[in-house]
C-alpha cells in the first residue's frame, strides 16, 4: 500500500516545519479566503512510521529538536519513556525521567512570522525540525518513532530569530542571508554557547539552535 503525507511549503518551495499532514488520518484542509498557500502531496510506498530517533535530554533545561515527524504528536505521546522493568507506563503516570512522561511544567517554541515580534508558545503537538524548550528533572534518553520529514535538506527560514534544527548530522549552517552565529544551549553550563562556524556535524540531529536569518530564505543543509 502506498503511503501519503501533505505538507506545506513556503514561494521558494521549501518545506514549512509542522505543518506535515497524514493524509490517512485527515481529509480536510481549511485555507481563509484570498489566501495563496502552497502544499506538496508525497507518496510511499513504505511502510510509515518505520524511523527511530533517539533523543537524549540533561538534567534541567534542553533546546531540542526531532530529526522525524513522529506517529503520534501529542507532547505526552512523544517525551515518555518505558518503565524500569520494561513494560510500557501510562504517559503521564510520572514525571520522575524513569517512567511516564519525562518532563516537568510545560514544552514551548518560539514563533516567528517574520512581520511581527517572535514571542514563545505552550505546545500540544511536536514535529520535526522545530525546536523546543523542554524541562527534564532527570537525565533521559528517548526514543521517537515516525517517519523522514519531508524537503530535510533545506530549513525554511523567516526574517529574524529562528528555533529550528536538522534531520541529520550537518556543518554549522553557512549562509550570506545568515547573520551571527548559530547558537545552542549548554544545560550543564547553564548557558548559550557558538557552534564552530567550521565545525563539521556540529549542527547536530536532536538538538535545537538559534539562528538569525536577514531576510526570508530556505537555508541549504548542504548534505
Amino acid at each position: 500500500d502506498w503511503h501519503f503525507n501533505m505538507h506545506e511549503v513556503n514561494a521558494g518551495n521549501a518545506t514549512i516545519p509542522g505543518t506535515l499532514i497524514d493524509m490517512a488520518t485527515t481529509t480536510t484542509r481549511e485555507v481563509a479566503a484570498l489566501t495563496v498557500k502552497y502544499y506538496v502531496i508525497t507518496a510511499s510506498p513504505d511502510a510509515p512510521c518505520a524511523a527511530t530517533a533517539e533523543i537524549e535530554f540533561a538534567a534541567g533545561w534542553n533546546l531540542i529538536s526531532l530529526p522525524i515527524e513522529p506517529c503520534n504528536r501529542a507532547v505526552d505521546a512523544v517525551l515518555w519513556t518505558q518503565g524500569r522493568d520494561g513494560e510500557e507506563e501510562e504517559a503521564g503516570a510520572m514525571r520522575d525521567g524513569r517512567r511516564g512522561t519525562i518532563y516537568t511544567g510545560a514544552v514551548w517554541r518560539f514563533v516567528n512570522d517574520g512581520v511581527n515580534e517572535g514571542h514563545y508558545e505552550e505546545v500540544t503537538e511536536l514535529h520535526a525540525l522545530v525546536g523546543y524548550w523542554v524541562y527534564a528533572p532527570a537525565a533521559v534518553t528517548v526514543t521517537v518513532t515516525g517517519t523522514a520529514p519531508a524537503g530535510r535538506e533545506s530549513l525554511a527560514l523567516n526574517k529574524g530569530w529562528n528555533l529550528v534544527g536538522p534531520a541529520e548530522d550537518v556543518g554549522t549552517p553557512q549562509n550570506a542571508d545568515l547573520q551571527g552565529h548559530a547558537w545552542w544551549w549548554d544545560t550543564a553550563a547553564g548557558a548559550y554557547a557558538a557552534l564552530d562556524p567550521a565545525g563539521v556535524g556540529a549542527f547536530k540531529a536532536g538538538k535545537g539552535f538559534w539562528l538569525f536569518a536577514k531576510r526570508a530564505f530556505s537555508l541549504d543543509l548542504g548534505r
